[in-house]
């Protein structure tokens, strides 16, 4: 279709297939300013591919990181904003489209960060819904697969967000029940003061397991449908289940209140609705005794990446589903959502031709604006939207 070229890039190569940006939508034009080692940067991103390619250091991750930090007012990298302004800058600004409605993000040297929608202050959880985002970077694949239980439940509240209306108020008094909890146990506070907060948690819990298992059926039913293509043989095929986060045959309530002894001594909470994530596992390790993680395994490389890939490319999918039935049931504006935008951070790392194939063809199946990025734009000869290389920098 066509080459977007950043503002002041150099040696911007032509790719076959190119187009024009005439008619591109003006609501997907991201500009970055004084942000890391980018300047200044625009882009209109269109559905398919959008690639971004250069050498090291040329800004490739900044382009995902500054969506980001637009989407979620922090980046994969980092929570901390100050090392996001460029070094010597005064200001750093973010746009993503244009006005009346442009979300903008701008923090000045010495003053607070600004979020808006327009002339509006922006809610984090508007921002969120204007610019829902899916990412496979460096390290998240390991994180997501074999990772501590944060990782897998954090992607699973993902779509549950975007998904249930009363999900993000539950989810927020639970949160706030745990702490309690878990501050009165590092106090070596009696029972009996942690039993009110035992049943806020176990009332809670309730809804929260109902509305993530739910989720989690459908997101298991994707994964595995993408899955298939990358092992062919069941043998060594690898699994993936719901883990609910206590004993299935008894209730949350009591399981707390057996364990408050040993939740003292480690001065947590070890078992509740904030231990429920997906596992996965290796088919022929799974027996009536039950399976054990893939991290027992030790996958390579490329194989973890592949399975974030499908775990993220079907979180997408279901994502369109859920706005699509959304809109159909005439959604509110507070509660409607944009289309996910899918970004894949060095493209080609840990995969092999087999594997980038597939996962090309994964990518050309969806109708959502991708992000790619990469040292070689080769492997994308007329396959992108919009191709743009990113200048080296110069000392």
């Amino acid at each position: 279709m066509s080459i977007a070229q950043a503002q002041g890039a150099e040696n911007t190569k032509n790719i076959p297939g190119a187009g024009n940006t005439k008619n591109a939508n003006e609501q997907h034009r991201l500009k970055i300013q004084n942000f890391r080692c980018v300047k200044d940067l625009a882009h209109i991103f269109e559905p398919g591919i959008n690639l971004f390619f250069g050498v090291n250091g040329s800004g490739k991750t900044t382009v995902v990181e500054a969506i980001d930090f637009l989407s979620r007012r922090r980046t994969f990298r980092t929570g901390y904003i100050q090392p996001l302004v460029q070094t010597g800058a005064e200001k750093m600004r973010l746009q993503w489209g244009e006005n009346p409605l442009a979300l903008t993000i701008e923090k000045q040297k010495q003053s607070k960060l600004v979020a808006k929608i327009g002339n509006k202050p922006a809610q984090r959880t508007i921002q969120a819904r204007r610019l829902p985002l899916r990412i496979v970077h460096s390290g998240s694949a390991n994180a997501l697969i074999n990772g501590p239980t944060e990782a897998s439940r954090h992607a699973l509240d993902w779509g549950l967000f975007y998904r249930e209306p009363a999900f993000y108020e539950v989810w927020g008094k639970y949160n706030r029940a745990l702490k309690q909890r878990n501050t009165l146990l590092r106090q070596g506070a009696p029972q009996q003061q942690c039993a009110q907060w035992d049943d806020i948690l176990g009332e809670l819990s309730g809804p929260l397991e109902s509305m993530r298992e739910a989720y989690a059926k459908r997101l298991i039913e994707k994964i595995s449908e993408l899955v298939e293509a990358i092992w062919a043989s069941a043998e060594n095929r690898p699994g993936i289940e719901f883990v609910r986060g206590w004993e299935c045959d008894t209730t949350l309530r009591e399981v707390l209140h057996k364990s408050y002894d040993s939740d003292k001594i480690k001065g947590y909470t070890q078992y509740g609705a904030h231990r429920m994530r997906l596992r996965w596992m290796w088919s022929q390790h799974r027996e009536d005794a039950g399976a054990r993680p893939a991290g027992k395994f030790s996958p390579s490389g490329g194989q973890l990446k592949m399975l974030a890939c499908a775990h993220m490319i079907a979180q997408v999918l279901l994502h369109e589903e859920d706005r699509t039935r959304q809109e159909a049931a005439g959604a509110d504006a507070a509660q409607s959502t944009a289309r996910c935008i899918l970004a894949i951070d060095d493209f080609t790392s840990e995969l092999d031709k087999a594997n980038q194939a597939r996962l090309l063809e994964w990518l050309q199946a969806l109708e959502n604006i991708i992000v790619v990025t990469t040292l070689d734009h080769r492997l994308f000869d007329k396959l992108c939207a919009t191709a743009t290389s990113l200048p080296q920098k110069r000392d």
